[in-house]
């Protein structure tokens, strides 16, 4: 998710003044986890300057931060994760070939969701446990509806969206147990469908969804969730009661 320089300067470091904002030098995360394992999320999306610098760590064990001339010797274990289709993308040439069969070498493929539905209902548990722990939520159970709702899913987002609509009903279920309608899963996949589609998400939709995620970022606080959405805080108040988005320490902190 970050432009490429500030991905190099993550991975392999740099220098004091290679950049705009280098104030100081920084030691990269490859370097960090010399002697260890580094874990890269996403490794299609990296662009070809970023994959010969991660091709050159792997292969010759050295990396060489921005803005410097000296090589830093590093043993990594690398674990790598994407949701591309590598081999595809080397085939189109968006993926350097060496460094795929260098990633390759113990490859482990995850099935989706909806390939292993005896796992969804435990995971649900696992992070309907974890988030009210987490948040000292009341811990509303799944009602059978509900239940019935998780198993019938799609869930084309996988782990991460089970995730975010355990927590979304966690955070906002008003009655004594979690129904269908807290989960906020999309009519799309719903139902037994082939999931094939893109899911039907409407621009509200879509806006509520940004902005309750700001505000469990931002633990409740306003303001601050304000800025992480790029709006002022009177905008989001205003977008608050238009979407009735209530929560308890929300409601404190705008009493106060």
């Amino acid at each position: 998710a970050l432009t490429e320089t500030l991905l190099e300067s993550e991975l392999f470091g740099h220098e004091k003044g290679a950049f705009t904002g280098a104030h100081k030098a920084r030691v990269g995360r490859v370097q960090q986890a010399h002697g260890g394992t580094l874990f890269l999320d996403e490794v299609g999306d990296m662009s070809p300057a970023t994959q010969a610098k991660t091709l050159r760590a792997i292969e010759d064990k050295e990396v060489q931060p921005i803005g410097g001339s000296r090589t830093i010797q590093v043993d990594v274990r690398i674990i790598a994760a994407t949701n591309v289709d590598l081999g595809e993308a080397v085939a189109q040439g968006r993926f350097r070939e060496d460094l795929f069969y260098r990633l390759s070498v113990a490859p482990i493929h995850i099935p989706p969701l909806r390939e292993r539905p005896e796992d969804v209902i435990p995971l649900a548990e696992m992070f309907h446990s974890k988030i009210c722990q987490e948040s000292r939520c009341q811990a509303r159970p799944f009602s059978p509806a509900a239940v019935e709702a998780i198993q019938a899913y799609q869930w084309p987002g996988n782990i991460r969206e089970l995730r975010n609509s355990v927590e979304r009903a966690v955070l906002f279920a008003a009655g004594d147990e979690i129904d269908p309608s807290d989960l906020g899963l999309s009519p799309s996949y719903s139902g037994g469908g082939d999931g094939q589609g893109l899911p039907t998400l409407e621009l509200k939709e879509l806006e509520i969804m940004a902005v309750e995620n700001a505000l469990r970022q931002s633990d409740w606080v306003q303001s601050r969730a304000a800025e992480l959405l790029g709006i002022s805080p009177r905008a989001l108040s205003y977008k608050l009661d238009k979407m009735e988005i209530n929560h308890p320490k929300l409601q404190a902190r705008r009493r106060r």
